[in-house]
């Protein structure tokens, strides 16, 4: 196998660092149904305003025994007074 020389592995690693910078992080909540019949339906949805306003809605739906559908979905947004620079 090829060694990368330097100028390829400081290229490499900036790509790898540069990539889309946002000024918060905020991860959806783990959506497990865990079903064990037909015909079941949970869903969830969360909101928060907080330092940014945003929102969480997870739905999922078994079909059968073993099939099922699940969505997820989250945004948020909002003014950048928190704005780290």
């Amino acid at each position: 196998m090829k060694k990368l020389s330097v100028t390829s592995s400081l290229i490499l690693a900036l790509a790898l660092l540069s990539g889309c910078a946002h000024y918060y992080y905020a991860p959806n909540a783990a959506n497990i149904p865990m079903f064990k019949e037909k015909n079941t339906f949970k869903g969830k949805a969360g909101y928060s305003s907080d330092i940014y306003n945003g929102a969480d809605i997870q739905m999922a739906y078994s079909v059968s025994k073993n099939i099922g559908i699940m969505v997820n979905t989250f945004f948020a947004g909002g003014p950048n007074k928190y704005r780290m620079i």
